[in-house]
């Protein structure tokens, strides 16, 4: 048997948050916000590679690295999925003042992070053109998607390593030193592209070189704010090593977490692959409009963030009263902010578009793809709600299967029918795969947190009761 040091930790931290006590909106208000900011300007500074290689790139540059996102995510979501894990069990664990197991968790995760980033930049870097070929890229933009994808897959070790510390540092309720290192970290990203794009005119080579810079900063930074702290969730190097109790544990809420966005991506390659054969100027405008719908996506996300984390240190408590309170602020928080953020993408779209492309074509297709899709997304965001809900309750497996019905087979199933109509087989019949899928996922997962939360807070009280006697 592991014997457990429950000592209470140091709360009182001004960089720490405990949210198991005191008012539910403004705690969650108080989380968020870095998270808001910190996922606002990371999707920013990314929304920069494609500004510039867009406006200064070479004709098929933006193309390229457009055609790249779908199979990078792919590969790198499963893994990034992990840190949930991570994150989910330090909160626990600091919820819970067990202070050997918050410790034992930090370096596992970090140590991890480092062997599946190594594995990560070999894939990358030797599979990247093969892969690519598979998704039917046109010839004329493979060789330089290929180029982007293989440097962009150097930086997975500091890539990995940051995404695994920030989600340790988020545990405990510090979201604003995160944001400090990726403000720092965005900022010399921009400055990387415009030095090496419009001065040294190395195109999608140097777009990707600053992405590598830029990581390799903030997770720098990210891993000496964890050696220095002065309580649990400390970096000590001599101490890291796998704990296989952690590690398993980790990897029974990270991983579903982790094929959940994988299954997402998965999709999106299949459909990326059908969007490739309507050529060029449609990739493009595809990738600008991306960009825009991840800014929204990112900042209604970080009220999901912040439910994982304030569910995980209650539960730990067992305090289900504050995480269904949590639960429904969230949702107000997300449609009232979202829907308000989704119409005004939507109103603004073209003004969006050419500031990301000056190519007609390429701005009318973004316009197309995001009034069709952007103002879905903030129904989409309110299921993550109930989904980090049943993470941070240590219930992962669920919404990976719900998600992976609801809409990742509801778009692969709209391809292999609906798109192959005539009438819908065009770029606006690929694109309306999304907002039904959103809609349907919204309410499978509301009815999965429902269900998985009463089953869990009518254990905690038979425990309790049967404790008592």
């Amino acid at each position: 048997m592991e014997e457990k040091e429950k000592v209470p930790l140091k709360k009182r931290n001004t960089t720490k948050l405990d949210m198991c006590e005191g008012p539910v909106l403004p705690l969650l208000v108080k989380f968020a916000a870095p998270l808001l900011v910190t996922g606002v300007l990371q999707v920013l500074f990314n929304a920069a590679d494609i500004m510039v290689i867009g406006n200064f790139g070479s004709d098929h540059s933006l193309a390229a690295v457009s055609a790249t996102g779908a199979l990078t995510a792919l590969i790198v979501n499963l893994f990034v999925g992990l840190s949930v894990g991570s994150n989910v069990l330090c909160a626990r664990f600091f919820g819970a003042s067990d202070k050997k197991a918050l410790s034992d968790t930090v370096h596992t995760s970090i140590l991890f992070s480092v062997i599946i980033g190594a594995l990560l930049t070999l894939v990358g870097v030797f599979m990247s053109e093969p892969m690519l070929a598979m998704m039917s890229v046109p010839t004329e933009v493979l060789p330089l998607a290929a180029l982007y994808m293989r440097v962009y897959f150097l930086g997975m070790i500091p890539s990995l390593v940051y995404n695994f510390a920030s989600a340790i540092l988020r545990s405990v309720g510090d979201t604003k030193r995160p944001m400090y290192f990726l403000t720092l970290s965005g900022v010399l990203n921009v400055l990387l592209n415009l030095l090496l794009v419009i001065v040294f005119n190395m195109d999608v080579a140097g777009v990707a070189i600053a992405t590598l810079v830029s990581q390799t900063v903030a997770a720098t930074l990210t891993v000496i704010c964890l050696m220095r702290e002065s309580d649990d969730i400390r970096l000590i190097p001599k101490k890291l090593k796998i704990s296989f109790r952690r590690f398993t544990q980790i990897l029974s809420i990270g991983l579903p977490a982790g094929l959940h966005s994988t299954m997402f991506s998965l999709s999106n390659v299949v459909i990326q692959s059908s969007l490739n054969t309507f050529g060029a100027d449609v990739i493009a405008g595809s990738g600008a409009s991306g960009s825009i719908e991840s800014l929204l996506f990112t900042a209604l996300g970080s009220v999901s963030q912040a439910v994982v984390s304030f569910t995980g240190q209650n539960y730990g408590r067992h305090d289900f009263k504050r995480i269904r309170r949590a639960q429904l602020i969230g949702h107000a928080i997300v449609f009232t902010f979202g829907l308000a953020l989704c119409a005004l993408a939507v109103i603004f779209a073209e003004p969006l578009m050419s500031i990301y492309a000056d190519n007609p074509a390429e701005i009318a297709a973004g316009v197309a793809k995001l009034r069709m899709i952007g103002i879905f997304v903030f129904v989409y965001a309110s299921s993550d709600v109930a989904v980090a809900g049943m993470r941070g309750m240590g219930c992962s497996v669920a919404p990976t299967v719900t998600s992976l019905i609801s809409v990742c087979g509801l778009r692969l199933f709209w391809i292999a029918t609906v798109f192959q109509l005539p009438e819908y087989h065009n770029v606006a019949g690929l694109y309306a795969s999304f907002p039904v899928s959103y809609v349907l996922s919204f309410i499978v997962q509301i009815a999965c947190f429902i269900l998985i939360f009463r089953k869990k807070s009518r254990e905690y009280s038979l425990r309790a009761s049967q404790a008592q006697r």
